[in-house]
């Protein structure tokens, strides 16, 4: 009976160490063009810096507790990207993927700040055999360099009025819901109002049972990263001067592109994502 409760009890911790062993392992592979910097615990916020066409291991994806990147070296601009999202993703999705791990690539569509992010499923016996350069191939050719990005203090530039009290606003906004209704109204012009609009009124159900994402919960998220840091009470008085004297243009400093489009990135990459879902009836 001795020996039974013993074999029983060997049986239990071998079951039990598989399952706290078997986690999906998260990659993480720089295609950006130029080093960053990432961060994955809020003790270390100076995090490690990853060069380019570099992929690294960040370990079991239920020990990482949080996860973001940035640029670095003459690069910097704006906030760090935050990728806890994508944590969540695999999270949900590790079930599905028992034999795979999770490889968060970091690409950039050539403008500034605009990021390019994708998340790939591998086997994992074959990250385990890969070299550098066969993450490489995943994205195939390396990303050129971007352009260095502005400095902070950028030449005037004439705006119509209206349209940068709405881009303010937009960036004013603290919640995803305050900058979703913003976006819908046209902050970002009609084709995103329209974009953003479809992808909040998609029926999800279906992809959740799937195991797959709410893509307008996911939007949501994303939309609150992107933060443009510099003064506004300023601008604000220049367009209130503007008005007094009935013009319909303001002189102003600040660069918001790289925000907006960050935010018009999500938006359709997360379209895009719709469409795949309404096509195999996973959303309607």
């Amino acid at each position: 009976m001795k020996n039974k409760l013993l074999t029983i009890l060997c049986i239990g911790i071998s079951l039990f160490s598989h399952v706290v062993h078997s986690g999906v392992t998260v990659y993480l592979y720089n295609n950006y063009g130029a080093m960053l910097n990432y961060v994955i615990s809020s003790q270390q916020p100076e995090g490690h810096n990853i060069a380019n066409n570099v992929p690294v291991s960040l370990g079991d994806v239920n020990y990482i507790a949080t996860l973001s990147v940035r640029t670095v070296g003459y690069l910097s601009y704006g906030s760090a990207v935050n990728l806890n999202p994508y944590l969540i993703d695999i999270r949900n999705q590790q079930a599905q993927h028992v034999n795979d791990d999770a490889i968060i690539i970091i690409g950039s569509s050539g403008y500034m700040s605009n990021w390019n992010i994708s998340l790939r499923w591998e086997p994992k016996s074959k990250i385990k055999s890969f070299e550098p350069s066969d993450f490489r191939t995943l994205v195939g050719a390396p990303k050129v360099q971007p352009n260095p990005a502005p400095p902070l203090t950028q030449p005037a530039i004439t705006m119509d009025i209206d349209q940068l009290e709405k881009e303010l606003a937009l960036m004013e906004a603290t919640t995803a819901d305050a900058r979703l209704a913003h976006i819908k109204n046209g902050a970002l012009g009609s084709d995103y109002a329209r974009k953003a609009t479809e992808i909040c009124s998609a029926n999800y159900d279906q992809a959740k049972k799937l195991g797959k994402i709410d893509l307008c919960a996911r939007l949501k998220t994303e939309l609150l990263a992107p933060q443009y840091n510099q003064q506004l009470k300023r601008i604000r008085e220049q367009m209130a001067e503007a008005r007094r004297e009935g013009k319909r243009v303001v002189q102003v400093r600040p660069d918001l592109a790289p925000a907006m489009d960050d935010m018009k990135t999500s938006i359709t990459r997360l379209h895009n994502s719709l469409a795949g879902y309404k096509a195999r009836g996973e959303a309607y």
